[in-house]
């Protein structure tokens, strides 16, 4: 939410996003910051309303907003970490933005080289934001090397491949 607040305002950026719930989703996970969270948790655990549901995009709509952006966000919210979406926004061609994910994720991104990671309060997010907006050929460059380095390691296949290799280790 904080995210949206800020880039929302952004003089020159064109910039679109919803806080988006799925019927099976509890109100918890759509409120910005952690005591909120928690108290929503502990006391109104019911689910997201219909009014935050309706706002869900269909999933095409959702990949074709981000092939068709320069920039996508993968930020913790009351979700998952990391989300799909961290690894979605990369298999699509688009650069992302990210705070460090809570998980040690095996041949993760490397920050500046596959992906662009923000600090945990977001204060660097703008400069960022603004920066690779300018700098088109680096952008691009950071997002073709996320593609690569996504197919080299978290597709199916090689996560599967991983898997097998960590087991016979043990074994």
């Amino acid at each position: 939410m904080k995210a949206v607040d800020m880039l929302s305002c952004m003089q020159g950026v064109k910039f679109s996003a919803a806080v988006y719930a799925a019927p099976e989703d509890r109100r918890y996970k759509l409120k910005a910051g952690h005591l909120e969270r928690l108290l929503t948790k502990l006391w109104d655990n019911t689910r997201a309303s219909e009014a935050d549901q309706q706002l869900k995009k269909c999933p095409g709509d959702y990949y074709r907003e981000i092939v068709a952006s320069k920039i996508a966000l993968a930020l913790r919210g009351g979700g998952r970490c990391p989300s799909l979406r961290y690894f979605e926004i990369v298999a699509m061609g688009t650069m992302m933005h990210s705070d460090q994910p809570e998980t040690l994720i095996p041949s993760d991104f490397v920050d500046r080289r596959h992906a662009v990671f923000c600090k945990p309060d977001l204060s660097d997010l703008e400069p960022l934001v603004r920066h690779y907006l300018r700098e088109e050929a680096e952008r691009e460059g950071i997002a073709d090397e996320g593609r690569a380095h996504l197919l080299k390691y978290h597709t199916c296949e090689r996560r599967a491949e991983y898997f097998v290799d960590i087991c016979q280790r043990i074994v």
